[in-house]
């Protein structure tokens, strides 16, 4: 018998105690919570007619956009703060002009050491090994090579 009433009083407590703390919340202001579907919604994320470097995998993580080129991401038009230290995980052009073919990406400033030609139509690419630092980037009207 003694078993049974500290079983409702135990049931009667924590019974009060969620009926308090639902109420507290729901008064409360919440914080938003990305979910995996929210993430892949803001992945790859860049303004029609620029090109897009990013510090992590499939456009996700600190994002850097030009829509010209940038012979020193450090200290050119558009400057990109993480660019000398963090290496750069994806990419992407989104480019939209007649007049331009693609992007080349350097690992220097002004345009030294190629590293890859992206062409315009939005695909975006993810750098293998962990990444790589990059510098620069110009827009050209020839074939990507």
């Amino acid at each position: 018998m003694q078993m049974k009433r500290f079983v409702v009083a135990f049931l009667a407590v924590l019974a009060a105690f969620v009926l308090t703390a639902g109420n507290a919340s729901a008064a409360e202001p919440r914080t938003a919570e990305l979910t995996a579907a929210d993430v892949s919604i803001m992945a790859w994320e860049c303004p029609s007619g620029h090109f897009c470097a990013y510090t992590g995998l499939n456009g996700t993580g600190s994002r850097c956009a030009w829509s010209g080129a940038d012979p020193d991401w450090l200290s050119g038009n558009v400057r990109c703060s993480w660019a000398g230290s963090t290496r750069v995980q994806s990419y992407k052009n989104n480019g939209t002009s007649g007049s331009f073919t693609g992007v080349e990406i350097y690992r220097n400033a002004d345009y030294i050491g190629k590293f890859h030609c992206v062409l315009q139509g939005g695909q975006g690419w993810n750098v293998t090994a962990g990444g790589v630092l990059l510098r620069s980037h110009r827009w050209i009207s020839s074939t990507c090579n």
